[in-house]
């Protein structure tokens, strides 16, 4: 049973789409690892004189991203986005091993001694699980399970995949608008060697 109700039942369409990407990966692999593959650092910084609230462009640019290649799978569009996925941090619902995560501690609230939050997770009609990430939280249907959102790096739901205790065969951003599903298959294909690489320069 799904823990977010979707508004749109294309998951199963999109995971066939992830399949015809295979060789096309295979190929933005290789520029991946030729180039690196890392934030984009050349993003102009705002400026948040003049007490403006602080924009964050580079998740305004990501987004751009996302939608530019749902609208045209190729992949100078998938690198775009590839590209800006490690460090990058995303909201994540979350489910509690309690009814009631957080108390009031005076004038403060804080969570409850003894509360386990875990991302919740999404489960589509012919059983697979994703981990949904989320931009921001207007992309969100519906509350955190919990009433809590978590604020995960890129890197930390990756890890989730690849855990074999965890029943995760995909990440799936904004699954409510963009629906952009990364498979195991694909994130182990782009991410696994760089993960490899960075624990050789910490031994």
């Amino acid at each position: 049973m799904a823990l977010f109700k979707k508004k749109k039942d294309n998951v199963n369409e999109e995971v066939n789409k992830n399949e015809e990407l295979r060789d096309m990966l295979s190929e933005a692999y290789d520029d991946i690892m030729k180039n690196g593959v890392q934030q984009d650092n050349n993003t102009e910084k705002p400026d948040n004189s003049k007490n403006s609230a602080p924009v964050d462009l580079s998740n305004e640019i990501f987004e751009m991203n996302v939608r530019k290649f749902q609208k045209e799978k190729n992949q100078e569009n998938l690198l775009a986005v590839l590209r800006m996925l490690p460090g990058r941090k995303f909201i994540v619902p979350s489910i509690s091993n309690m009814d009631e995560s957080i108390e009031r501690d005076g004038d403060k609230i804080k969570l409850k001694e003894g509360v386990v939050l875990n991302p919740a997770l999404l489960t589509a009609k012919d059983g697979k699980v994703f981990i949904p990430l989320f931009t921001k939280e207007k992309e969100m249907v519906q509350k955190s399970p919990s009433g809590i959102n978590l604020r995960m790096k890129f890197e930390q739901c990756v890890s989730m995949v690849f855990n074999d205790k965890n029943p995760i065969w995909a990440v799936v951003i904004n699954p409510f608008t963009d629906n952009m599903i990364i498979g195991e298959d694909l994130l182990r294909q782009m991410f696994v060697p760089v993960e490899k690489e960075e624990n050789k320069k910490s031994n």
